[in-house]
């Protein structure tokens, strides 16, 4: 068995010793449930019941890699992050125990971590929207300790290390739960829930 897929003929995962992505090698452990496609190392397609239960990276890139967790967040669900190019991704928010207003700066080139101030950070939350512009990172509604929603948001200039809020004139609703994307000149917001639970289906222009 060299490679699994689904029934729609993408590839998931190997089970072989290695798969390649984009030109570098990732070796995997798995175990599954589903019904799966998958060819025989004769290409041979064969369609099967399988358990998945467990999807494990063993390596990336490197067998000797590690990763400097010094200054590294702490554990965290539903976060926001983001390649800024360069030499750096930023992580934000989420939530562990309780909801998070913290994050970090990762740079692979020299595997270290730098903390994001909370100055003027948007509350703690998990479940926003969230872009990255190019220049600053846009955090926006997202859900607070205790099940609140926001209605509103804040901007991080990486480059400077801080946080300016956004204006709150003509805001969409307060929701969580909602997706954005960057035009390139704008974010556009849709959909998400309000502070009842109830689906919205409201859009939201920002211009920053």
């Amino acid at each position: 068995l060299t490679e699994l897929h689904t029934t729609d003929g993408q590839l998931k995962s190997a089970s072989s010793s290695f798969v390649n992505c984009e030109g570098q090698e990732i070796r995997f452990r798995i175990r599954a449930t589903g019904n799966f496609d998958y060819w025989d190392s004769l290409g041979t397609r064969i369609t099967s019941y399988i358990t998945i239960d467990r999807i494990e990276i063993l390596d990336v890139f490197d067998e000797q890699a590690t990763t400097n967790f010094a200054n590294a967040p702490q554990a965290r669900e539903y976060v926001a992050l983001h390649w800024l190019g360069g030499s750096r991704v930023l992580l934000w928010g989420g939530e562990n125990t309780t909801k998070l207003d913290t994050g970090g700066l990762y740079n692979p080139d020299t595997d270290s971590w730098t903390t994001i101030t909370t100055f003027n950070a948007p509350a703690p939350r998990s479940h926003f929207a969230h872009v990255w512009t190019g220049e600053r990172f846009l955090v926006w509604g997202g859900e607070g300790d205790g099940g609140v929603v926001f209605g509103d948001g804040a901007l991080y200039d990486p480059d400077e290390d801080s946080w300016s809020p956004m204006t709150s004139v003509n805001a969409p609703l307060a929701r969580s739960h909602t997706t954005a994307v960057w035009t390139g000149e704008e974010m556009i917001i849709f959909g998400g829930k309000d502070q009842n639970g109830k689906p919205l289906a409201h859009l939201g222009r920002y211009i920053p």
